[in-house]
């Protein structure tokens, strides 16, 4: 698709917000690489180039995104003021920056939902948070599964999370360690430094495409670890630990950075 193909789609969704100079001038400043461009969320994009010119509907939808974000991070056991504290201080930097730097929502650039990504920076800002005040972020099942809620084996997953109730979290660890020493540094670098994948290339001063195939390497190979240590230290059948795996990968972006960090 073209830039104002892009454009017609996100306008689709949002038409009140007069951004479209600001879009147009970020994609064909060329923000996607070509395998990138059927991920490209234009809706989302436009909304947050939006929020960031301060458009004030654009913003009051952005901070409901971080809000229904921060109410999924309970595993991290702090109180809610606590979380509210540390949620106002993402929102005014996401829009607004501060400390001499630009909004923070200037480094979403569409690939994938909004609301995913604001979920990574929020976990990011919370173990940020507990560091400077020397916590350590809690490393466990609740963490790594979250409330399993959502998938069609609700029951079955959550038996299981509560009869293997540790073991999740311990082969987590488990495979974090057996992982290279240079996925492990990506890993960190992307979860936890909060480098972009340009930010990635230009430190090991290769391609940007060759950051982005070494990224997806060292999360593959992390589920992949994890899977045999599952497998390993349970016993279940192959049907059952793919099930786990499904979870265990739709919250990897988030759990990553928590044990990671801990």
């Amino acid at each position: 698709m073209t830039p104002h193909a892009f454009l017609t789609q996100a306008l689709s969704r949002w038409p009140a917000f007069g951004v479209e100079h600001v879009f147009l001038s970020r994609l064909n400043a060329g923000i996607l690489e070509a395998d990138e461009v059927m991920a490209f969320v234009a809706e989302d994009f436009y909304l947050a180039c939006a929020a960031v010119k301060g458009v004030s509907a654009a913003v009051s939808f952005v901070d409901g995104l971080l809000k229904a974000q921060f109410q999924s991070l309970g595993h991290f056991r702090l109180a809610a003021h606590e979380l509210d504290e540390i949620r106002a201080t993402l929102m005014q930097s996401l829009v607004v920056g501060g400390d001499g730097n630009r909004p923070r929502l200037e480094r979403y650039l569409g690939r994938g939902p909004l609301a995913g990504w604001l979920r990574v920076v929020a976990t990011r800002e919370v173990i940020t948070w507990l560091r400077s005040r020397a916590r350590q972020p809690v490393a466990d099942d609740e963490a790594l599964l979250g409330s399993v809620e959502a998938p069609a084996e609700v029951p079955e997953l959550a038996l299981m999370k509560e009869k293997y109730r540790g073991e999740f979290s311990a082969a987590f660890r488990r495979a974090i360690a057996k992982l290279e020493l240079r996925e492990r540094n990506l890993l960190r670098q992307h979860y936890l430094d909060e480098l972009s994948l340009e930010d990635v290339a230009s430190l090991y001063r290769v391609h940007r495409a060759t950051a982005a195939r070494w990224l997806s390497s060292a999360r593959s190979g992390l589920l992949a670890l994890t899977r045999q240590e599952l497998a390993a230290a349970l016993g279940l059948p192959a049907h059952e630990v793919d099930s786990l795996m499904r979870l265990l990968q739709s919250r990897l972006d988030f759990s990553a950075g928590v044990f990671l960090a801990s």
